[in-house]
């Protein structure tokens, strides 16, 4: 299957094909920059992709120019990309994750101007993580600079897309979920200034991003082309000093905007749960014993909550994309996996509500479930039927068949049974729309679509893990 990305980018095209990443450039400029000593620094520290150059008359690559979007320009040279292992989007990161793609937004900025490049670009789609860490994809963001000139044209795009809704969720409690599903160059200053109160808009972090600029507004507009014309040149040592200004002042404000580790209703749950520790360490090791099998290495754990299973499966070797609804405990688990190096990639995902695709024709950002569907070896469902069927009134049968549309071939499922009393909290009163949910019918539903391999009894009331196994 091919697909493609990056239709507004002028200056190239990726291309996603059985499973590898091309970038067509048509600039011819790029090959130097992208043999800068500065950049390749920043690849081998993993801030950029690792990238190979290929033949452009390779017989796959004149297969793949036939299918590009601007087939009238030359192409100059033809890219190949790390593939990293699971693409996500600004809608599903929790605040840290965020700051952290903005702060190495900067970084490169800053490292780039000392070699006279810099980044035509500021914005968080430019941004994948590999794991917990940040990893800035879009090459051909990276441009020869004027040295003349003291402007960081992207500043603007930073302010709106990082800063701005940074301040938001802080303040004003706002979703990143919901600023980036319907805004994709982020928040506006005039938006965010009418947000504030006047005590408010004076105060900072919104004087300088919100309140001045929105009052500002009208006197831009009303001078129109003149507001872009060329401004007088000045020396290299100014020009060089202003940026570096401006940079040390974003980077500033991005520090300032640092999240604090929020609370939630659940953000506690790994303390205050209804397994004792024997339970837990039971439900830990069956996690670990199936990760070490060999061939799960690319795990999905769903409802996720601060990561203990997460994090069990990627200290026994395995890749975890771990998804919660909750941003709170998402964010938690992010500051962990960053701090000890693991392999998980935290996101806030709503099963119920995934991400849905976005973009032009719905086809620049994939949708959750294409991109999960067949990606992972083994999903982890724990103590989350319950939620499910009881909080969402899922059927049980969707549910299970859900779980086998995603086509892993393994999947970990903790059966939860009706009189538990965490089922019943869920059901919140609705305990005779389940009254015909036995292990018995359970299993009936599993047998559907998967092979029952093992069974682990979890808890004397009847809580249980089962090992399944898709059906060819």
């Amino acid at each position: 299957m091919t697909q493609h990305l990056s239709l507004r980018d002028p200056a190239g095209q990726v291309i996603f094909h059985e499973n590898r990443v091309f970038r067509f450039v048509y600039d011819p400029k790029v090959a130097s920059i992208l043999e800068s000593e500065t950049v390749l620094q920043l690849v081998d520290a993993g801030h950029l992709p690792r990238t190979i150059k290929l033949d452009t008359q390779r017989a796959e690559v004149v297969e793949l120019q036939r299918d590009l979007i601007r087939r009238d320009q030359s192409i100059a040279q033809v890219l190949e990309h790390e593939r990293i292992p699971f693409i996500s989007y600004p809608a599903e990161w929790p605040p840290e994750m965020l700051c952290a793609a903005g702060r190495l937004t900067i970084d490169i900025a800053q490292k780039l101007s000392s070699e006279g490049l810099g980044l035509k670009d500021a914005t968080p789609f430019n941004i994948i993580f590999r794991g917990a860490q940040p990893v800035l994809v879009d090459l051909l963001s990276i441009e020869r600079r004027d040295p003349h000139s003291p402007l960081w044209l992207p500043y603007a795009q930073f302010v709106r897309t990082f800063l701005l809704p940074l301040a938001a969720a802080r303040h004003f409690d706002m979703k990143i979920q919901d600023i980036f599903l319907s805004r994709r160059e982020g928040l506006e200053p005039s938006a965010v200034y009418r947000l504030c109160s006047p005590l408010r808009a004076l105060m900072s972090p919104f004087l300088f991003l919100a309140t001045i600029p929105a009052l500002l507004e009208r006197p831009a507009n009303a001078a129109g082309k003149a507001l872009y014309s060329p401004r007088p040149r000045i020396s290299q040592e100014q020009a060089g000093y202003t940026l570096s200004a401006t940079l040390k002042r974003a980077r500033k404000a991005i520090d300032k905007l640092e999240p604090h580790v929020s609370q939630s209703a659940w953000s506690a749950y790994e303390t205050a749960n209804s397994y004792n520790d024997n339970e837990l360490a039971c439900k830990e090791e069956i996690v670990r014993s199936v990760c070490r099998l060999g061939h799960t290495r690319r795990v999905l754990d769903l409802g996720c909550n601060a990561g203990r299973f997460s994090r069990a499966a990627a200290e026994s070797g395995s890749s975890v994309v771990a998804v919660d609804r909750d941003p709170a405990v998402v964010g938690m688990l992010w500051r962990l996996a960053n701090r000890d190096k693991l392999a998980i990639l935290p996101l806030v995902v709503d099963i119920c509500r995934p991400t849905p695709p976005t973009g032009w024709n719905n086809q620049e950002n994939f949708s959750f479930l294409e991109r999960a569907t067949g990606h992972f070896d083994l999903i982890l469902a724990l103590a989350l039927m319950h939620h499910i069927i009881a909080g969402e009134g899922i059927p049980l049968e969707e549910f299970i068949g859900f779980l086998a549309r995603l086509r892993s071939q393994y999947v970990l499922l903790e059966f939860v049974p009706p009189d538990d009393p965490l089922f019943q909290y869920v059901a919140r009163g609705r305990d005779e729309l389940h009254r015909s949910l036995t292990i018995e019918s359970f299993e009936a539903a599993c047998a559907k679509y998967f092979t029952i391999k093992r069974r682990y009894p979890i808890t004397d009331a009847g809580r249980t893990i089962y090992l399944l196994r898709l059906l060819p």
